[in-house]
């Protein structure tokens, strides 16, 4: 899969936590480099066991199981990269909450492909000194057709 390149993460806000929201900021690099090399195992690895992940147009995944099938097809995408906005960490510094944009070539029937964009809400849970993904979104900014 031929990828674009990642933009920079942006702090545009955090409650506390600067070390925390380093980490988060890491592990959002760590999580694009696995899209970029296919590691399905490795992204589904930063889930938590009982983790939620609600593509669009599609029923949301309930634990690594489900979410490891949900993912599969995503990295048949032509293209699809993340790019962070804001990180933000909880002041108990269990918790954060990672927005951001990304972008996706999606081939059609026929042979064509599509540009998407749009936006993505990722939770972490901090888990026995491990952060997780805890619940996953992302929705287009395109109108329906």
């Amino acid at each position: 899969m031929a990828l674009l390149p990642v933009g920079v993460f942006l702090q545009t806000a955090v409650v506390s936590g600067q070390d925390e929201w380093d980490e988060i900021k890491e592990l959002g690099a760590r999580f694009v480099a696995m899209v970029e090399a296919d590691d399905l195992e490795g992204i589904v690895g930063l889930y938590a066991e009982d983790a939620r992940f609600m593509p669009p147009n599609a029923p949301a995944a309930y634990g690594r199981d489900a979410i490891r099938e949900a993912w599969r097809p995503l990295l048949d995408l032509p293209s699809l990269t993340f790019e962070p906005v804001t990180i933000v960490v909880a002041d108990s510094r269990e918790q954060a909450v990672d927005i951001g944009e990304y972008r996706a070539e999606i081939p059609l029937p026929g042979g064509t492909t599509i540009s998407d964009v749009g936006k993505y809400m990722v939770v972490w849970l901090e888990e026995d000194g491990e952060w997780r993904i805890f619940a996953d979104i992302f929705n287009s900014d395109l109108p329906l057709e």
